[in-house]
C-alpha cells in the first residue's frame, strides 16, 4: 500500500494531526522551551498547528508538508505554508536556526530527511519519535497508538536515536520521555472477552494501578551540532 499525501490527508483526524486539534499542552511547552532563533523550519508541519501555535515574536516560521490539501485546511496568519517534500526542502542552506521533525522520521528513509534537515539547519533539531515497545508487550501482542497508523515504519530507543544522531553530525543535547503507557489498561484491552468483563478486571486491578510501571511511550530529543 502506498501511503501518500491522500492518505494523510484522509487520515488526519482520526490520527490525531487534523486541523480541528488543539495543540497538546506537553509538546507545545517542550517547542516553547526549545526551539531557539528566528527562523523555523516545521517539517511535515501537516495543518500547521504547532508553526501557528509557535508564530510571533517576530519568528519567521515556513511550515512544509509534501499533502497541499493538509496545508489548505490549516491556513493560519504568522506562519507560511509549502507545499514540498522533506526530501528537498526548497530553504537555503543552513536558513533555519531550528528545524522541527515531529512525528515524521518514522515514516520516511530517516537518514535521507535528517541530512536534509541538517543542510537547512544552522542551531538546533526539535524531534519527536515513537519510542520501542517493551519487550513483554511486544511479545505478547499488545502494541501501543502509535501502531494504529500503519505507515510507521520504526520504533526508536535512545541509543538508536544517539547513533543516528551522531551519523548526520549532531549530538542529542537533551532526551526527553513523553507520554507515559498505560500498561494495565493495555492488559485488559487485550482481554478477548466482553466490555462488562474488562470493566470487571479493571475494577480488580485498581488497587495495583499506582504499582504498574509507566514507560514511555514517544520521546522528544534535542540536538545540536558536533
Amino acid at each position: 500500500m502506498s501511503y501518500g499525501p491522500d492518505y494523510y490527508a484522509r487520515s488526519a483526524d482520526e490520527l490525531g494531526w487534523g486541523a480541528g486539534h488543539r495543540p497538546d499542552a506537553f509538546k507545545l511547552e517542550v517547542l516553547r522551551r526549545h526551539v531557539v532563533g528566528a527562523r523555523i523550519a516545521d517539517v511535515a508541519c501537516g495543518p500547521g498547528v504547532y508553526a501557528a501555535a509557535l508564530a510571533g515574536d517576530g519568528r519567521q516560521i515556513v511550515g512544509v508538508d509534501f499533502s497541499a490539501a493538509l496545508l489548505k485546511q490549516g491556513r493560519r496568519p504568522g506562519w507560511l505554508p509549502v507545499a514540498a517534500s522533506g526530501m528537498s526542502l526548497p530553504l537555503r542552506d543552513g536558513w533555519a536556526d531550528t528545524t522541527c521533525l515531529l512525528s515524521v522520521l518514522e515514516h520516511v528513509d530517516d537518514a535521507a530527511l535528517l541530512r536534509e534537515a541538517t543542510r537547512v539547519t544552522s542551531r538546533r533539531l526539535v524531534i519527536q519519535v515513537p519510542l520501542e515497545e517493551p519487550r513483554l508487550l511486544a511479545e505478547s501482542g499488545l502494541l501501543f497508538s502509535h501502531w494504529s497508523d500503519r505507515s510507521h515504519l520504526r520504533t526508536y530507543s535512545r541509543p538508536s536515536l544517539e547513533q543516528l544522531l551522531s551519523n548526520a553530525g549532531w549530538r542529542m543535547a537533551e532526551f526527553i520521555p513523553a507520554y507515559p503507557r498505560d500498561l494495565q489498561e493495555a492488559f485488559v484491552r487485550g482481554i478477548e472477552a466482553p466490555e462488562v468483563v474488562r470493566n470487571a478486571v479493571r475494577a480488580l486491578l485498581k488497587p495495583l494501578r499506582g504499582l504498574s510501571p509507566r514507560p514511555a511511550a514517544e520521546a522528544f530529543v534535542v540536538a545540536e551540532p558536533r
